[in-house]
């Protein structure tokens, strides 16, 4: 457990390091107060030729005999929409204000303020309103994804080839639901159950050179963003009828089942290292807070789905109970309970399945109901935080820390939990002994007889449904960091890895030991006998190199957009280009130099 906890602490770190070291060429461009010529065009342009691209041609196999230039060309244009879509103001905002909280029910027609300042091409994507323009995006993006479906259920043997591009595809698709427009064209088009499913497909087989919570981390926040429109919510009632990933058991119910599935799956697996590791946090929260945005809209949840809910609320229950304190896995209570509450409240009559559940734990809710009681008397309900606001479950929840919480957290963390709490306790010192005086009455032993018995409606056991809460999170620093550790991975293994890997470079570095002032273009990392071989193939082997290259590409482009961009060249950029024959001169001098020695 030790190796395990230090292993997540050292990739936590690595995983919030900046790999852009100047991020000021790609500031250039982004800025609207700079008058960068074509950046339209450049977009849509793009746009056009990524979405637009058939993976599979017309014919079984025909991927195969059409070569990948133009699959590498439709790579090198995500790369480059990855990078265009950056903005490195995202890194300003914290964990704590990443978050953004209302109340649908009290705020009508509000849409989410996601991005944090002005961005050229962020409002250019946002503004492609146009019903056929959306269209095209919609199906171009549901294509990509549902290649990995579709190579496992061909009847054809390896018929279809998965596209490489699928990381960069989801840190375009991550930008994309952004735009209210395009989540609303996913809706009418009836693909937003084909959309969930290809996210969640990409997100449980990350390339070699990509790490997991990476990827993991833009699917959560992909999925999150699309729990927040209620259009989306009410699509995913329908059944799900495609392909479940393979880390995941078997859906027999909806799509909002394979995504409280998944949820639970996802958070299940990172719950033990949320506070040393602070994507996993960020990953674990944004699970939570999925199934919280879905449970108002939760009808007929899956016996399965129910078991595996149950399951982590009573591990949740237990680091409670074990602490006594709102610390560790108690922090997570509140969203579990606020998930029981909306289906109890919104969707009593349809859940059987969750209603037996709880009831037939009851001592574990009074066991907790009790710890939470001893904490202190409770106050009103928190408010919901509006736009910029700071998330109290959050602040509660704060990464790597082990110094007591003061009483102000301690307090806010038991009202959340007691908020949500007395509701279900009500209804269970209500029901349960009538339950359970019934049962013994006509000597029930068999589960599915018992629910029978259970109340077929909620009405007058509990208090006036609240308004229930939507969260969302917003461009901050951990999924700058995700975009910009999955596109460099992306560069130092795609189309142009071999930008940096010259012969000539490879031997300046042996011959100074890569550590020169001068080094060239791309300052590669070094290789060769100094190279690690035991080393991971990930990000980390070529971050630096793919990141100056990024910048160096990016600076190229906006010297030709303005006159002052001299200032703005990067640093790993040389002043000028050696001929061979310079390089020939000064070799031979060298030569000299050491003869007279």
């Amino acid at each position: 457990a030790g190796s395990k906890a230090a292993a997540a602490i050292a990739w936590g770190e690595e995983q919030t390091r900046p790999l852009l070291v100047d991020s000021r060429p790609l500031a250039y461009l982004c800025d609207p107060n700079h008058a960068v010529p074509r950046r339209e065009e450049l977009l849509y342009s793009l746009l056009s030729v990524v979405l637009g691209y058939a993976p599979h041609g017309s014919v079984p196999y025909g991927s195969y005999f059409s070569g990948n230039q133009e699959e590498s060309f439709v790579q090198l244009c995500l790369q480059v929409l990855g990078l265009l879509l950056q903005d490195s103001t995202d890194a300003s905002t914290g964990a704590v204000t990443a978050w953004l909280t209302w109340r649908p029910q009290e705020e009508l027609g509000r849409v989410a303020a996601l991005t944090s300042g002005p961005h050229v091409f962020r409002q250019l994507l946002a503004g492609i309103t146009s019903e056929r323009e959306v269209e095209f995006m919609v199906t171009g993006v549901v294509t990509l994804l549902g290649t990995v479906s579709e190579e496992r259920s061909t009847y054809l043997p390896k018929s279809m080839r998965v596209p490489p591009f699928l990381s960069e595809l989801l840190v375009l698709v991550f930008h994309l639901v952004a735009c209210s427009s395009f989540v609303e064209a996913a809706c009418k088009e009836g693909d937003i159950a084909d959309l969930v499913e290809g996210v969640l497909q990409v997100g449980s087989e990350a390339p070699e050179h990509m790490h997991d919570d990476t990827i993991a981390l833009l699917t959560w926040a992909v999925l999150l963003r699309l729990t927040t429109h209620r259009d989306a919510c009410v699509a995913f009632i329908e059944d799900f009828e495609g392909e479940v990933p393979d880390d995941l058991p078997e859906v027999s119910g909806s799509v909002l089942d394979l995504l409280m599935m998944a949820a639970v799956k996802q958070a299940s697996d990172y719950f033990n290292t949320t506070k040393v590791n602070p994507i996993h946090h960020c990953i674990v929260e944004s699970c939570f807070c999925a199934m919280a945005n879905l449970s108002p809209f939760a009808e007929g949840l899956d016996t399965e789905t129910c078991h595996k809910f149950f399951g982590l609320l009573e591990r949740v229950c237990k680091s409670t109970q074990t602490r006594r304190t709102a610390q560790g896995g108690a922090v997570w209570l509140p969203y579990l309970l606020e998930v029981v509450e909306n289906i109890v409240q919104y969707q009593y009559s349809s859940n059987i399945h969750l209603a037996y559940g709880l009831m037939s734990r009851v001592k574990l809710f009074r066991g907790v109901n009790a710890i939470v009681s001893e904490l202190g008397e409770t106050v009103s309900a928190p408010t919901p935080n509006g736009a910029g606001g700071n998330s109290p479950r959050t602040e509660v929840s704060e990464v790597g820390s082990s110094s007591p919480l003061s009483e102000e957290r301690v307090a806010q963390w038991r009202n959340s939990v007691k908020v949500h709490l007395d509701p279900l306790m009500r209804l269970l010192e209500i029901v349960v002994p009538q339950l359970e005086a019934a049962v013994e009455k006509k000597d029930i032993s068999n589960p599915d007889d018992a629910k029978e018995l259970i109340p077929k409606s909620a009405l007058g056991l509990l208090p006036a449904p609240p308004a229930f809460t939507t969260r969302s999170l917003r461009y901050c620093e951990r999924t700058h960091r995700a975009c910009e550790h999955c596109l460099v991975a992306c560069l130092a293994n795609g189309p142009i890895a071999d930008l940096w890997d010259a012969e000539g470079q490879a031997a300046a570095d042996s011959g100074d030991g890569g550590g020169g002032d001068g080094g060239g273009k791309f300052d590669p990392p070094p290789r060769g006998k100094s190279a690690d071989p035991a080393a991971p193939k990930d990000a980390t082997s070529h971050a630096p190199a793919a990141a100056a290259a990024a910048a160096a590409a990016t600076a190229g482009a906006g010297a030709a957009a303005a006159d002052d961009t001299a200032a703005r060249e990067p640093a790993g950029v040389a002043d000028e280009d050696l001929t061979e024959e310079d390089l020939q001169e000064e070799e031979e001098e060298e030569e000299e130099e050491l003869e007279e020695e």
